[in-house]
């Protein structure tokens, strides 16, 4: 996760090479070096599979974990759980339910779930039910200009757009290609110019790669961990797809 008023400011959580699990690990120098800053609160080390840094308070930072929502409201000094009360226990991104920060409202945050998509406005303390017509949930984008325009992956719709905090939805699938076993788990927007979105999906069966651009085509760029494609990133222009 980028902290978006620093670039240079980079979070992450997961494997080492050697096995195990990483804690969560932040970078001041733009992902040169990073230490440290969790390892965990249960005596074993995290693996945040979704994390999410607030635009409205980048010291501001939750993470899913076992059925547990982390957060930190001091840049990863100090951390505790979120009772994250009416929240289900798992989700599409990786078995967590995906994260995304309002980019406005430091105290709220969205969870694409397998129950819809649902808000907190507290820190994550308590979640309710934003719309029941979406079906499951994925990834979330909150749009960095204006929070009321929000994007989603659903089941119902599959990708879809709000202008209104998530209470109506369109479809708007446009040019986009995905393959039947493909979903969209997380999205980026361009921080100069909201109109462009990136989304990223996961490609579990295509041959062993490095990063490759493929400006284009279908996709931008394909990511790759051993024998393992781990997702691909597409460029989308909200008002031409």
């Amino acid at each position: 996760s980028l902290q978006s008023m620093n670039p240079n400011v980079i979070y992450t959580s997961g494997h080492p090479s050697t096995g195990g699990n990483l804690g969560v690990m932040k970078s001041e120098d733009g992902g040169i070096t990073f230490k440290r800053i969790l390892q965990g609160l249960q005596g074993e080390p995290v693996d945040f599979h979704s994390m999410t840094v607030s635009p409205a308070n980048p010291k501001i930072l939750y993470g899913w974990f076992k059925k547990k929502l982390y957060r930190t409201k001091d840049g990863g000094e100090t951390w505790d759980f979120a009772s994250a009360r009416g929240m289900p226990p798992q989700g599409f991104c990786f078995g967590a339910p995906c994260l995304t920060a309002d980019s406005k409202d430091e105290r709220s945050v969205y969870a694409g779930t397998p129950n819809g998509l649902l808000t907190s406005h507290d820190f994550g303390e308590t979640w309710t039910m934003v719309n029941t017509d979406l079906g499951g949930v994925a990834g979330v984008g909150v749009d960095p200009s204006n929070p009321r325009r929000l994007f989603a992956f659903t089941k119902n719709l599959s990708l879809a757009y709000s202008l209104d905090r998530g209470k109506s939805w369109q479809a708007r699938n446009n040019g986009l290609k995905l393959s039947r076993d493909e979903f969209i788990f997380a999205f980026a927007f361009d921080q100069k110019n909201s109109n462009h979105l990136f989304a990223a999906a996961p490609r579990p069966n295509l041959p062993q790669r490095r990063w490759r651009s493929e400006v284009g085509k279908d996709s931008l760029m394909y990511a790759s961990d051993r024998n393992k494609t781990l997702y691909r990133l597409f460029h989308l222009d909200i008002w031409e797809f």
